[in-house]
């Protein structure tokens, strides 16, 4: 059995990679909060909508990253 993983997988590769970004991003955002303000009043999920909002308001991802997202 050849190993198929590449040829299966490489379409939703690049929008998975960009996912997670935006999820560690928005995951150091809310520790840099917490570090700063002593607590969390914004929670890492609704920072990483608003942070996906803005990477969509500035680029716009073609159809490669598009299946991943």
């Amino acid at each position: 059995m050849k190993n198929d993983f590449g040829t299966k997988y490489a379409p939703i590769l690049h929008g998975i990679v960009l996912c997670v970004a935006i999820s560690i991003a928005s995951k150091l955002l809310e520790h840099a909060e917490a570090a700063i303000f002593g607590r969390a009043w914004i929670e890492a999920l609704v920072l990483a909508i608003l942070l996906g909002a803005v990477v969509r308001l500035f680029w716009s991802p073609d159809a490669r990253w598009k299946p991943g997202i």
